[in-house]
């Protein structure tokens, strides 16, 4: 994993607080559970080289998130962010009342995995197409369709 650095947001500004070098997934929350905890705000899990105020979106996933999750909301800010950010900026964001999962829809997309895909869709309550900071509300037969269609177009 690359180097993460932690930030929170209040007031509509990003502060920096540390950095976490090529973390273990271990590591990684166990940093995040004491900072939160140290600090009593959120932190969030940005890969190095991304500027957080670079994506509005991220405000609004959160909202999304604070709407949704009553369990498991580090999905969102130590996952989610890291495959979005790292990614095609394009992908099927999938929330349940217990987490979440980033699925990418650019060149990163793999067909291989769309047995897993299908199965975990299920899973889901919420559905949403983040592209490049627009985000879209999606049905489950919409995200079905998005899947089936990127398939075709990887093979």
């Amino acid at each position: 994993m690359s180097n993460i650095i932690f930030y929170t947001h209040t007031e509509g500004k990003w502060t920096k607080r540390e950095t976490l070098k090529e973390p273990l997934l271990s590591e990684l929350y166990d940093k995040v559970n004491g900072l939160n905890e140290k600090h009593g705000i959120k932190h969030w899990a940005i890969p190095e080289g991304h500027d957080p105020a670079d994506y509005p979106e991220l405000i609004e996933m959160e909202k999304i998130v604070t709407k949704h999750l009553s369990h498991y909301k580090n999905d969102f800010y130590l996952h989610d962010l890291h495959s979005y950010l790292e990614g095609d900026k394009k992908g099927l964001w999938l929330l349940r009342d217990s987490g979440t999962h980033f699925i990418q829809m650019g060149k990163s997309f793999s067909a291989e995995d769309m047995v897993v895909y299908k199965d975990y869709v299920r899973c889901n309550k919420y559905f949403y197409l983040i592209d490049h900071g627009e985000i879209k509300k999606l049905s489950l037969d919409k995200v079905y369709q998005l899947l089936e269609e990127k398939v075709i177009v990887a093979a």
